[in-house]
């Protein structure tokens, strides 16, 4: 039985990506700073067309950075033969993070409203 063959970089690019966004930590991928180029078109945050895969996220707020890294590494590297695999934050998303509708309340300010006296 022959081993599978690598997949083409055109698929390989475009798995990589839909494998990263759907890490609980990435908001996105990152849409500037690399890309794999194809044919009238380019997938934006995945480079993998060299001997080193790289990832170029926006991280989501309130997740920690290592973890995150982890898990887009543990996603990825089923898919890249051994390649290593390097992952950059370009961003961190504020917005994509936590629903602040279920925050806790602010507590009121220790400050007095009370109006000094003149005298």
């Amino acid at each position: 039985m022959t081993a599978p063959s690598p997949p083409k970089p055109e698929e390989l690019a475009d798995r990589v990506a839909d494998v990263v966004k759907r890490c609980p930590g990435v908001a996105d991928l990152s849409s500037g700073s690399i890309a794999t180029y194809l044919p009238g078109r380019r997938v934006a945050g995945v480079d993998a067309d060299g001997d080193t895969v790289r990832v170029h996220v926006v991280a989501r707020w309130g997740h920690r950075l290592a973890d995150v890294a982890a898990d887009v590494r543990r996603a990825v590297t089923p898919l890249v033969n051994g390649r290593p695999v390097d992952i950059v934050f370009d961003d961190i998303d504020l917005d994509a993070s936590i629903d602040l509708r279920d925050a806790p309340p602010k507590t009121s300010s220790t400050r007095s409203n009370k109006r000094r006296s003149p005298g």
